[in-house]
């Protein structure tokens, strides 16, 4: 039997309160409530993309990294990745609101499990040093691709002009981002091209791998 999303408890700080307002610890513990444990971990930054990336994940995921952003634009934000990629447009989405909200605080990655496809390239589209992977997560890049095109001539022209600009475009950002140079990661990305932790990390794709979880500065409370 499925155990459901967890709840955790949130509790409210001294400063929700106001300062000429007398409560005792009891009427406090009635204050506080509990929440399910993704809502918790956003409101402290940590994101997760853990599905194949579409319209939904992606209007989730930047919705709340633009909240977090207009609440505190100097909070870091952790990315946390475990997926098989998905629509390059919606992941792209996403990355260009990476890009957004590191103009004054960090964005971290991590992979954890898998980051194919799209999803790879938002584990790339961390703030360089703060790109990280777990010792047995698993990296894949290939070119953009389409599981079925069916249209007459002229509009199929169109899709493979779309297609290879979009390539182009993806191929532009792992050059910048894994410092490989563009020969490299034109030949990588022809084919399905698999790495472990360790060789996403010599490839340029992160900067660490994480045999220890690195401790997050949270503020003990977060204020909605």
């Amino acid at each position: 039997m499925p155990i459901g999303v967890p709840q955790v408890l949130y509790e409210f700080s001294d400063d929700d309160y106001d300062d000429d307002y007398d409560y005792d610890a009891e009427e406090e513990d009635e204050d506080d409530e509990w929440v399910d444990v993704y809502t918790r971990l956003y409101q402290e930054g940590v994101l997760f993309i853990a599905d194949e990336i579409d319209s939904e994940l992606s209007n989730e995921i930047i919705s709340a990294m633009l909240y977090l952003n207009m609440v505190d634009p100097t909070q870091d934000q952790y990315v946390f990745i475990n997926s098989p990629g998905g629509s390059i447009l919606y992941g792209m989405g996403i990355y260009d609101t990476m890009e957004f909200v590191s103009a004054d605080a960090d964005v971290h990655t991590i992979c954890f499990g898998v980051a194919r496809s799209m999803a790879s390239l938002l584990l790339v589209g961390g703030v360089e040093n703060k790109r990280m992977a777990f010792p047995h997560a698993r990296v894949m890049i290939h070119q953009p691709a389409v599981s079925r095109i069916v249209a007459r001539s002229k509009r199929l022209l169109r899709e493979v002009e779309f297609l290879k600009s979009l390539k182009r475009d993806i191929i532009a950002e792992y050059v910048e981002r894994t410092g490989q140079p563009l020969w490299v990661i034109e030949r990588d990305i022809e084919r399905d091209h698999f790495m472990s932790a360790r060789e996403a990390k010599g490839y340029g794709i992160v900067d660490e791998i994480v045999d220890e979880f690195p401790t997050l500065e949270f503020d003990e409370f977060y204020e909605i």
